[in-house]
């Protein structure tokens, strides 16, 4: 497959990495437009444009990683982002939380094709884990309430949440402020406009 589309490029322009590293994301995104036929992994309407969409969209988080070789728990994974993604470009301890069993085969094939060191967990968010994570991810998930409510009982105590949210996030900030003390950063995302990345600590339940 010829990688020469815009979005691919606005990706190679965006995020420096080795080829190698590149080579595996390109693997990986061949594998999601071959696995989009067999299951529903990713709206198909964000297929043709996955490298700014999803990649880049999950790219963006890793150099906002304060602990990029501690445990990170990504919630409900779907098909790998932004989790996979991160680990994929150095991430080293990425835990991938997902339900749906097809999707973790799904997770489980890019792992093996990639040699990625992330890990797939087969299970409900909500379940105990026996480590806790130093750094909780998630896109499109939650809403950012319920994130906080599954954060809670997976986050180490000085570790951090960092969650891609919509045009909706400022109105979730106040939503899950009735519920939750926090202290909040907010980025702009590089793929829209209209998005962001929430940087989330010192959490505690009010």
């Amino acid at each position: 497959m010829k990688q020469s589309d815009s979005a691919f490029q606005k990706f190679v322009s965006s995020v420096d990495v080795p080829r190698e590293t590149l080579d595996k994301l390109i693997t990986y995104h061949d594998l999601l437009q071959k696995w989009q036929k067999k299951i529903n992994l990713v709206s198909n309407t964000t297929l043709e444009n996955a490298w700014e969409r999803h990649f880049l969209d999950s790219a963006q988080l890793y150099h906002l990683l304060s602990y990029p070789n501690k445990p990170i728990f990504d919630l409900g994974s779907g098909a790998g982002f932004p989790g996979l993604v991160i680990s994929i470009l150095g991430a080293a301890q990425v835990s991938l939380l997902e339900s749906d069993q097809r999707k973790c085969i799904f997770l489980s094939e890019v792992i093996r094709e990639t040699k990625a060191s992330a890990k797939v967990i087969n299970e409900r968010i909500e379940l105990p884990k026996k480590t806790l994570a130093k750094t909780i991810t998630s896109r499109a998930c939650s809403s950012l309430e319920q994130l906080l409510t599954f954060s809670e009982k997976l986050l180490d105590e000085d570790g951090e949440c960092l969650f891609l949210k919509g045009r909706g996030a400022a109105q979730e900030i106040e939503d899950a402020k009735k519920q939750w003390m926090f202290h909040v950063e907010q980025y702009p995302s590089i793929v829209d406009s209209e998005g962001s990345i929430l940087r989330i600590r010192n959490l505690k339940k009010i």
